[in-house]
């Protein structure tokens, strides 16, 4: 992710790009960032459903274990749909929290001097 952070902070500027070329650079780097912090918070729900898969098999609650990986799917389904739902109604236009345009994000970082 630093990578792709490094490519959109510095290596766009840097190349010299076209209008286009940089717009499309960007647009890639977006999706990349947005596809791999995605990927962290899937990977990040296995965690607790492998740690609550065992701990019903511990205690002998071995029906319980089967709906684990049930809640597991549907809860990266509901994070999957809200980050493609959040990309396309960015690409469309609608303001879903661009901290540039005066949200309270901005303020915090106006007081801190960030």
């Amino acid at each position: 992710m630093a990578t792709i952070g490094v490519l959109n902070a510095g290596a766009c500027t840097l190349l010299l790009l076209s209008v286009p070329a940089n717009h499309f650079a960007r647009e890639v780097s977006k999706v990349l960032l947005i596809g791999a912090v995605a990927w962290l918070v899937f990977r990040a729900i296995d965690l607790p459903a492998a740690a609550t898969r065992g701990r019903l098999t511990e205690r002998g609650q071995v029906g319980a274990v089967y709906l684990v990986p049930l809640g597991a799917r549907a809860i990266k389904i509901a994070v999957g749909a809200m980050t493609g739902l959040t990309y396309f109604m960015d690409t469309f236009g609608f303001d879903v929290g661009d901290h540039r345009r005066g949200s309270a994000w901005a303020d915090w970082r106006s007081l801190w001097r960030l």
